[in-house]
């Protein structure tokens, strides 16, 4: 989406995640590996560490990299990212209660136990909400190009999202291993105001646990700060502030 948003205005390699994995179990562990590679590459061809763009669940990759390999990268930018993405989609579905009296039961199950029993059943709930993801925006001229664009783009997999968030709901949260970050890659994190699957105030104290170094943002937006603001909002390249 973002490399036909942008086309050739940002100087950005929009990775393509891959979609088969030799061990399903281990999805996310395949993800981070390829992204891994990919950054090596990089690393290679440009000779100099590499700024780090991640959107949403993508923050689960980037984090795990930083921790990995922090002599690889320069900066980190996270849009509209949370510490737990499973936790994110329960904040959503309690917000779209309020309308949809049905996603109730659901919500309270997800919040007294978090598991793959009671997540799929609040997702398939929400999914049922037809457009629901027009709650992902403030502009509504952004969500129209959004939605133009995306019929001529590849869609969500959604079997690879399943089996990362299999993962991310069995074991405990990578972000928060023991071990922590030693490095001190620059940080930058962007919240929208207007964000559905964000509480800003609880996600900035859980990433700034993660990155205490790291500088904390809001944008007049939703979950999409690269489409529905200035690119100079978010996007400094050669900047730490």
């Amino acid at each position: 989406m973002e490399r036909v948003w942008f086309k050739n205005r940002l100087p950005v390699l929009w990775w393509d995640q891959p979609t088969r994995f030799r061990d399903p179990a281990n999805a996310f562990e395949e993800l981070v590996s390829a992204a891994e590679r990919q950054l090596k590459k990089l690393n290679e061809s440009n000779r100099r560490p590499i700024g780090l763009i991640a959107h949403s669940s993508g923050a689960q990759i980037a984090v795990e990299l930083t921790r990995r390999v922090p002599e690889r990268i320069r900066s980190l930018t996270l849009l509209s990212c949370s510490a737990s993405v499973p936790e994110a989609f329960v904040r959503l579905g309690s917000r779209l209660a309020a309308e949809h009296g049905f996603l109730e039961p659901l919500v309270a199950s997800a919040e007294a136990r978090l598991s793959a029993e009671t997540f799929w059943p609040l997702l398939r709930g929400i999914n049922s909400i037809p457009s629901f993801t027009d709650c992902y925006w403030k502009s509504a001229s952004a969500r129209a190009r959004y939605n133009e664009i995306a019929k001529g783009c590849r869609p969500l997999h959604a079997k690879t999202f399943q089996l990362v968030m299999e993962n991310l709901l069995d074991r405990p949260p990578l972000l928060f291993k023991p071990g922590g970050i030693d490095s001190k890659v620059p940080v930058n994190c962007f919240f929208g105001t207007h964000d559905l699957l964000q509480d800003i105030e609880d996600a900035g104290t859980r990433w700034s646990r993660i990155f205490p170094w790291a500088r904390l943002h809001r944008l007049d937006c939703g979950h999409f700060p690269q489409f529905e603001t200035a690119v100079e909002a978010w996007f400094k390249p050669f900047s730490t502030s």
